[in-house]
């Protein structure tokens, strides 16, 4: 989980590398250990579920000040899967909204303009959709960090991150595949690319 430190931005396969293998990498199968934090029932999920809606709702209305009650709200989903007993289905599900509270505080870092943090935000998301096996939540995070290296003017990784984003939205519906179709324009645009 990324601190209050300053955080170096990276390029190349240090950035790449991890997008690729969360395409190509098993899923893991996410049972709880010892359990010694309680177990997590459906009304804790939905509860998750309402609070990680709540966050992408902060994002939108009120950009990165909300920034420190997301990262609390990471900090306790992650407590939960460290220290909580869940069967797979609910590891999963616990999975998928850690990814979505690491996207969205990715974004709001985005939005402070520290790339640094940003890319570790959305690295952290990746390898939790990936645990969650979500390739259009994978799908939407990698068409993220593309657009944050072609923010950077960083065509090549840009580039490398939207193949990784369509690679991932192919099995996903039609409207994920249009916005990272949509996402991945830039990548191109700053590559030059104008026809793709």
């Amino acid at each position: 989980m990324p601190t209050r430190r300053t955080i170096i931005a990276v390029t190349g396969a240090a950035l790449t590398t991890p997008a690729w293998a969360a395409l190509h990498q098993p899923v893991p199968n996410l049972a709880a250990a010892a359990g010694d934090g309680g177990p997590v029932s459906p009304p804790l999920l939905d509860m998750i579920d309402t609070v990680v809606a709540h966050a992408q709702q902060l994002d939108d209305n009120q950009g990165g000040a909300a920034r420190g009650f997301v990262n609390d709200q990471f900090a306790a989903v992650a407590r939960l899967l460290r220290r909580a007993s869940y069967n797979p289905a609910a590891g999963r599900r616990l999975a998928a909204a850690l990814a979505q509270l690491a996207q969205t505080a990715g974004f709001m870092a985005f939005d402070a303009g520290q790339d640094g943090a940003a890319q570790r935000w959305y690295l952290t998301a990746l390898r939790a959709a990936h645990g969650a096996a979500e390739p259009g939540l994978t799908a939407s995070i990698l068409a993220l960090m593309s657009n944050q290296a072609a923010d950077r003017g960083h065509a090549l990784d840009a580039l490398q991150l939207a193949a990784a984003a369509q690679e991932s939205a192919k099995t996903t519906p039609p409207a994920v595949r249009a916005l990272v179709a949509a996402r991945s324009s830039l990548a191109h645009a700053v590559a030059g690319d104008l026809t793709s």
